[in-house]
């Protein structure tokens, strides 16, 4: 099985620019995310990065083809839900 490296493998990112994927394919049910997991555990790799790298961007997954063909996730729909996870903390 292959490993994957963490944010401790990849040495000092000072000055540096990060791009991270993030998968975000949450459940729904009308409109809302019913599990935002994936979102609570990307939280600590994005804010590490943003605090050492010089810059940080982030790709984000969301919904496949089918919901983007559909616009069931748009983009203003998951700063919203980043911004609500992340406020609770």
């Amino acid at each position: 099985m292959a490993s994957f490296k963490t944010l401790d493998d990849l040495g000092d990112v000072t000055g540096k620019v990060a791009l991270v994927r993030v998968d975000l394919n949450l459940p729904m049910k009308d409109g809302s995310a019913t599990d935002v997991t994936r979102v609570e555990a990307a939280k600590p790799t994005i804010l590490e990065l943003s605090d050492k790298a010089r810059k940080c961007s982030c790709s984000l997954i969301s919904g496949g083809p089918a919901a983007i063909a559909a616009r069931c996730c748009p983009p203003a729909w998951l700063w919203a839900m980043l911004k609500m996870c992340w406020a609770k903390s």
